[in-house]
């Protein structure tokens, strides 16, 4: 497989785990983040991270794995 079709493939799954996320498991969330980001599809990635903290903010759990997960892919918003 190239990497063309690989980076599809991965741009397909990460556009379906957006639509199909609105309660997803932490790790749907963290799946779909990363997908993004190793796509270079670096706003989506923090668009992605914003919707997940929303979602999962009664879980300190899942609340500490996306802090990990942000500061590993460093996506901190940029300053504008």
């Amino acid at each position: 497989m190239s990497d063309a079709e690989h980076n599809v493939g991965l741009l397909k799954q990460a556009y379906h785990i957006w639509n199909d996320t609105k309660g997803g498991s932490v790790d749907d969330w963290l799946r779909l983040i990363r997908s993004y980001s190793v796509l270079g599809e670096r706003e989506r990635a923090l668009q992605a991270l914003d919707r997940a903290r929303m979602a999962l903010s009664p879980d300190a759990a899942a609340m500490e794995r996306l802090g990990e997960l942000s500061r590993e892919l460093s996506l901190q918003p940029s300053a504008k």
